[in-house]
This record gives structure tokens, sequence and C-alpha cells, in this order.
């Protein structure tokens, strides 16, 4: 289990928009609590490029590098609130501070034509814990977040005994893109009222 993570990136939901009756053009307006979300993706691409504008086939690869390489994405609530040193659990041990979503996806493991198999898999433990701790903390786009995650996966309350665990911690530096580019090309981007502002 393993990841070849190439495109590492993160942005502050800052904004919530929503499209005016009146004009329908988009309105912004600031969000109480900003959201942080980092990408880390087996994928190579360049995050600030406007998805809609690349080929049907490129989007495909970035898909299939993916798959191929693994990915790692995370999301920490109350951004204004977050301190250097600060460790965020998922799932979250309690309290009303900030919390963190957290998911993940090895890379495929590749396999010989000529390989042999066991006569029965390993079976991993059903619970996944994720940990991250802050290094340093950008505000705006070209400074950085970076920090470390610790992937630990633990036995469940009803695995059989046996099952494989084990963590392992994946240490990242991600430079801070814009809000509007990096929400289009996560969803919106299929959407005609994105529209990406200076």
């Amino acid at each position: 289990m393993s990841f070849d993570l190439h495109t590492v990136y993160a942005w502050i939901d800052a904004t919530e928009s929503k499209v005016d009756d009146m004009t329908g053009k988009l309105v912004f307006t600031p969000r109480m609590d900003k959201d942080l979300h980092v990408v880390l993706s087996g994928a190579s691409y360049d995050p600030e490029v406007d998805a809609r504008f690349l080929s049907a086939e490129d989007v495909l690869e970035i898909d299939r590098e993916e798959v191929r390489n693994g990915s790692i994405s995370i999301q920490a609530s109350k951004f204004d609130s977050l301190a250097m040193g600060m460790q965020l659990s998922d799932p979250m041990m309690g309290g009303d501070g900030p919390h963190m979503n957290a998911s993940h996806r090895f890379a495929a493991q590749r396999v010989d034509a000529d390989a042999t198999y066991p006569m029965a898999a390993n079976t991993l433990g059903s619970r996944t814990q994720y940990t991250m701790t802050f290094d340093e903390l950008g505000h705006a786009p070209g400074e950085a977040i970076s920090g470390s995650l610790v992937i630990a996966v633990v036995a469940g309350d009803n695995d059989p005994a046996g099952v494989v665990t084990g963590s392992m911690t994946v240490d990242f530096s991600a430079p801070l893109i814009g809000e509007r580019i990096a929400e289009c090309n996560r969803g919106e981007g299929r959407n005609s009222t994105c529209e990406i502002l200076p």
C-alpha cells in the first residue's frame, strides 16, 4: 500500500456564492467559518488551469493517473482558528473546535503476468484514523500549507483476528491557489454559471 503523488495544492473556501435571480450573475458573500481544502493527487496536472478547457482525453487521463498512483483529500474546518503545531483528527475526538474530514485511495497494485496468488487474501482492519499536524499556514495564494498526515488502519470491533493494521506518514507542502479556480475545477466547472474572477 503506497502513494505516488505528483500534484499537491490547497485552497481556502472563504466565500459562498449563489446566482442572483434578477441579474443571473454569481453573488459572493464571506463565510463565517472558512474551510481549508488540501489535495494530494497521483495525477500530473496544473491545478490553476481552467479544467473546462481541457480535452475529454486529458480529463480521463487525470482520472486514470489518480487510480494508478493514489490520492488523498483533506478538509479542515474553521481555518481562522487553526495554528501551527495544532493536531486534528478524523474521526474527531470531541469538542467544538476545528475538525477534519479526510479520505484516501492507495495506488493500484501492479501485478506481474506470472505472479502467483496466496490461498487467502490479507484483510485490512476496517477502521481508518487520520491525524494531521500543521507546520505552516499560509493565507494567500502563492503561500503554503504544510504539515504531515498520519494514516492509520486499525482493527474494528467486529473484525476477525489477524487483520492487517499499520500506519504511514505523508509529509506535504501545498501551495495555496485561488478559491474560484479550485472550486470550478473540483465540480462547478461543468456548470455554465462558473465564472473565474480575477
